[in-house]
């Protein structure tokens, strides 16, 4: 699956993400607040390995993307979309964004186009 903003591509994780993935999830000051990291590189394999599983699950509730560049397909961070359930009409959004790539207003691309995907796609309340 795929979305995409004016300047972003919001898509399923591959393998090959890994490095991209774990320049950030391994950096301890990234996620001093956060469950997620500081990950050891098997850490950041698994949670790779997790998402992608979870791409193919049916009914999809937990929308997990890998954040990239529409230009150039950089991966520069990740976001999620969470239902509580198949059925469930409440969801939570997350976003990780690279400190490299902050303050750019990626971050808030995402946030805004999550919201609307989970309103207008998944008719969440």
């Amino acid at each position: 699956m795929e979305l995409q903003t004016e300047r972003l591509l919001l898509r399923n994780y591959k393998t090959d993400d890994y490095e991209r993935v774990h320049l950030y999830g391994s950096l301890p000051h990234f996620s001093q607040y956060d469950i997620w990291g500081p990950n050891t590189e098997e850490d950041t394999r698994n949670f790779i390995s997790a998402k992608i599983a979870q791409s193919n699950n049916t009914p999809l509730y937990e929308y997990e993307f890998a954040v990239c560049f529409k230009k150039d397909n950089l991966l520069i961070g990740g976001c999620s979309l969470r239902r509580e359930g198949a059925n469930s009409l409440v969801a939570n959004l997350g976003y990780a964004i690279n400190p490299d790539f902050q303050s750019k207003g990626y971050a808030t691309e995402v946030a805004t186009h999550l919201i609307n995907f989970g309103f207008n796609e998944l008719r969440v309340c």
